[in-house]
Formats: C-alpha cells, structure tokens, sequence
C-alpha cells in the first residue's frame, strides 16, 4: 500500500500495530467495535460540537478550551495571496504537519445527542455473521 511521504519526504513503509492488536484485521475490529460502542455513541455529539459546530469558534470555543492557532482556519489562510516564497512553502509545511481546521457546519446549536443502543456488539464476533 502506497502511504506517502513523510515530513521529511521519506516514503513510509511499514506501520507497526499497537500491542493490544495481533493482526490488521484485529486492529480494524477492534477499531470498529470501539467507534460503534454506546460510550462513543453517547459522545459522539460533543465531538462534533467541538469539530464541526458551535464550540469550534469565538467566546464558546474559548470557554470550551479549543482554541486553535488563526493559520488552522480556512478563512485566515488564501495561499493565493503570499508572494514570499519562503512563507509560501512554510504555511503548506504547516497545513501538511498540523492540518486546517473544517468549515463550521452547525454554528449556532449544539448537535443532538444520537441514540444509544441497547445491545452491544462483540468484538471477536465473526465479521460475516451467518
């Protein structure tokens, strides 16, 4: 699998598994089973305030301590407009190490809390269930 370069404009090769996962497949899995669990369901919507909508910007992102540098945002960066070579090559440095922050989808309401299962789903279950 082609995964890039890194910063250093080496390509990566191997990735190596945390320890609790004692195959690929087991490392997706498990992965699957912790985003579908009921505590990331119950959740879910608080991170999405955070991301996404009305805790991502201004006085409320402040007093939810997610604060980001000016330069993540999309309306603070126009790559168009830098002329300086140098501060041009800097700014996609720092888009490629650190990312930009996503367009606020829902800016004036906290999104609705999903519902929660009431089963859950076991992680060694077969992923083809018959």
């Amino acid at each position: 699998m082609d995964l890039g370069l890194n910063h250093l404009q080496e390509k990566v090769e191997d990735v190596a598994l945390p320890s609790w996962a004692s195959s690929h497949s087991d490392f997706v899995l498990k992965n699957r089973y912790a985003l579908e669990s009921n505590h990331v369901s119950a959740n879910l919507h608080k991170w999405i305030d955070l991301v996404f909508g009305y805790l991502q910007r201004g006085e409320r992102a402040q007093f939810a301590n997610n604060l980001f540098q000016p330069h993540t945002l999309e309306e603070n960066v126009d790559l168009t407009k830098i002329t300086n070579p140098l501060q041009y090559e800097a700014r996609i440095l720092q888009i490629k190490s650190f990312g930009q922050c996503p367009k606020q989808l829902f800016p004036d309401f906290a999104h609705p809390q999903r519902l929660v299962r009431t089963i859950s789903i076991d992680p060694y279950q077969s992923q083809n269930p018959k």
